[in-house]
């Protein structure tokens, strides 16, 4: 019974402290395509699930990953918008 009590507490907080980045399939869909050079694959991956959301925080990391594709691109004025869009976004 103390075993399977002990084991059920080691799950709760591996679901309670797990990073983010570690669960997110989209965010490492994202940097394997940026990095991979098929960055329209990953543009398209962050206006679905990052840009389009509801969630200021998803926002937030589409607009960062955006930056990193326009860095890819090599327009660094969307890229600062990008970001500069993420810091207004942040300080609300």
């Amino acid at each position: 019974m103390r075993k399977s009590y002990y084991c059920f507490i080691l799950f709760l907080f591996y679901k309670l402290f797990s990073a983010q980045s570690d669960n997110d399939i989209h965010q490492q869909l994202i940097c394997n395509y940026l990095y991979s050079k098929e960055i329209e694959k990953a543009k398209k991956i962050i206006d679905s699930n990052f840009l389009s959301s509801g969630n200021n925080s998803k926002k937030i990391i589409g607009l960062i990953y955006l930056s990193d594709y326009y860095s890819m691109k090599s327009d660094e004025t969307k890229k600062v918008n990008a970001l500069e869009k993420a810091r207004v976004l942040a300080q609300n």
